[in-house]
């Protein structure tokens, strides 16, 4: 069955099986009261999916020849010759001030990130907008007239 899709129709039911999964949000920002997906609540599901339908996905964070970006890329295994499917995101820069443990975790957290987001690009996972579901308006002075 799976050899007789195209790597797009491939992608396309893998992100309608990866909605459709019931994936629950183990993450929690307790400061800003929000849930969100982490990375270990997408690749499961995610590798599964592209083990059914003979796809093949690879990050490189930040080569040589795309040192400023992150790269997925999506591979149809019945068509190894066949192009692949890029999801790119530009890297943040990483703090080079402080001790060397402090920049490994910042490279860590960044890894983190870049690959979370490049896992929700490949499954289309859609999340409410951070930006227009807050209020920005400026908080009202409680200061009182004498």
């Amino acid at each position: 069955m799976t050899e007789e899709m195209n790597l797009y129709q491939k992608i396309n039911v893998i992100r309608k099986e990866f909605k459709d999964s019931d994936i629950k949000k183990s993450g929690e920002n307790t400061f800003q009261k929000f849930k969100y997906f982490e990375l270990s609540d997408i690749v499961p599901i995610a590798i599964d999916l592209c083990n059914k339908y003979n796809l093949y996905t690879h990050i490189d964070i930040g080569s040589p020849l795309n040192p400023n970006f992150a790269t997925m890329y999506v591979k149809d295994i019945d068509n190894p010759d066949g192009l692949d499917v890029e999801y790119k995101l530009k890297l943040p820069s990483i703090n080079e001030d402080g001790a060397f443990n402090s920049k490994i975790q910042d490279t860590g957290k960044m890894e983190t990130y870049v690959r979370r987001y490049l896992y929700m690009l490949f499954l289309d996972i859609a999340i409410p907008d951070e930006v227009d579901g807050v209020d920005n308006r400026p908080k009202k002075s409680k200061s009182k007239r004498r």
